[in-house]
């Protein structure tokens, strides 16, 4: 968890943090949210830190936030089975609330995959999302990285085959990030500039 406060502490007292939830598999996701939260309070806003909830009946998150950001890694390609009616939740008890919503991929490694509206499980996620009535305000898809030492046997088989497939690197030895960190700071400066805009 991470609370990291804005160096204006007038401003801490008068606006509440921004609430980021990160679903990470491997950490990269979780890096990523650090980072975010890092370059928010660069930039004077509060930020509160969190993995999603597991193991628990789905509801809104305690707390009044600012604004909510969801960073998910694709696993298979698939998000995390509770994020989205967690998402729903929330907007449900805080509709005014801004959100975004960024994904974190390793199908994203190829340039032409980093969109919201290129990458297809982002793609598809948010389309089921805006069935419910339900628009982030940001979104993002970020590369994540390849860690073949970290993973049990399965996941190195698996995700080593899917970068046969996709002609990624199969050596398992190795480790290899992805992670455009410029552009994480990039959204999360985009993020601020909005927040501190209205």
């Amino acid at each position: 968890m991470c609370t990291p406060s804005p160096p204006d502490a007038t401003q801490a007292l008068t606006q509440p943090p921004v609430l980021l939830v990160y679903a990470s598999h491997f950490g990269q996701a979780k890096q990523i949210t650090l980072a975010i939260a890092e370059q928010l309070r660069q930039q004077g806003i509060a930020a509160h830190c969190m993995a999603l909830p597991s193991g628990q009946a789905v509801q809104a998150i305690a707390g009044h936030w600012r604004a909510v950001l969801w960073i998910a890694s694709v696993r298979y390609g698939r998000f995390a089975k509770s994020l989205a009616p967690f998402i729903h939740a929330q907007q449900a008890a805080a509709a005014q609330t801004p959100w975004g919503f960024a994904s974190v991929s390793l199908t994203a490694r190829k340039p032409e995959k980093r969109s919201p509206e290129a990458h297809r499980n982002t793609q598809q996620f948010l389309a089921r999302l805006q069935q419910q009535g339900l628009q982030p305000q940001w979104a993002a898809v970020f590369p994540g990285a390849l860690r073949y030492p970290r993973y049990g046997w399965l996941d190195k088989h698996m995700i080593g085959l899917i970068m046969r497939i996709t002609g990624g690197v199969t050596d398992t030895r190795l480790e290899v990030e992805y992670t455009d960190w410029d552009a994480v700071r990039a959204w999360a400066s985009q993020i601020a500039a909005t927040l501190q805009a209205d």
